[in-house]
């Protein structure tokens, strides 16, 4: 797919990984719309002077037939859409991520339905409308998993630290690692390309103690946690032509984390 003159679609193209996937993805000259939960004075704030070059839409995924409109309407609007980035991920309470419920003792039915539907619902409904498109071509689809979709989370890298993890969001991260590979086999013959990529550590800075830093370089090969501008070559070239022949395949970028 070649970047001039395409376009691409990201759910989730406005916090901590995905405002970087989209300034990337801006800068290799690809027409964008970009769907997040945020409103847009956020949207002009993280994106600065890309973002009159850039459409938005705010969405709000738990509401299924309201999120599906909101994907008509884009479609409807430009006709053709070539690529997608399926990279929202809800971490608030309504997930579990909250210190009041830090282990899965405390987890509730309700956090791992949420956490299922912003991690699996979501990117269905997403891609379920791209791949209705009347002509496919050269498309692409592209899934940002976890390095807990294929290991499972080092007790001891929380050790003295503020900060947790939760089994559902590996659990829903595995899932779309599976995904992937389903939609890359069943519409392959249609020229869609399907990709995950799996990020490592890659903490918000205001998340990142130096007891918990230490914690996860000790535990990284390279000796250090990722940054997003780590992920969005990977990305770029997933969207570009250089990966033609890349289809159904899981790109890790852990800097060594799943390793050992």
């Amino acid at each position: 797919m070649s970047a001039h003159s395409k376009t691409c679609l990201i759910v989730g193209g406005l916090g901590w990984l995905g405002s970087e996937h989209t300034r990337r993805c801006h800068q290799a000259g690809l027409k964008l719309v970009v769907l997040d939960y945020f409103d847009k004075s956020a949207f002009d704030d993280r994106l600065g002077d890309a973002a009159d070059a850039i459409e938005y839409h705010q969405f709000d995924g738990y509401d299924h037939e309201g999120f599906a409109d909101v994907l008509e309407q884009v479609f409807q609007a430009h006709g053709h859409i070539d690529g997608i980035v399926n990279n929202a991920f809800d971490f608030s309470q309504r997930t579990g991520f909250t210190p009041d419920r830090d282990d899965f003792l405390k987890s509730t039915i309700a956090d791992w339905q949420n956490t299922f539907d912003c991690g699996m619902v979501w990117p269905m409904l997403a891609t379920q409308r791209f791949l209705r498109q009347d002509d496919l071509g050269d498309a692409r689809v592209i899934n940002i998993a976890s390095m807990y979709a294929v290991v499972a989370p080092c007790p001891d890298a929380y050790e003295g630290t503020a900060a947790f993890m939760l089994p559902q969001y590996g659990m829903a991260k595995a899932a779309m690692i599976n995904f992937t590979k389903f939609i890359a086999s069943y519409y392959g013959k249609q020229g869609v390309r399907c990709n995950a990529i799996v990020p490592g550590a890659f903490p918000k800075p205001e998340n990142i103690s130096e007891t918990f830093l230490k914690n996860l370089t000790d535990r990284i090969p390279l000796g250090e946690i990722g940054v997003p501008s780590d992920l969005s070559g990977v990305l770029t070239f997933l969207l570009s032509e250089d990966s033609r022949y890349i289809t159904g395949q899981t790109i890790v970028a852990d800097g060594g984390w799943t390793i050992r």
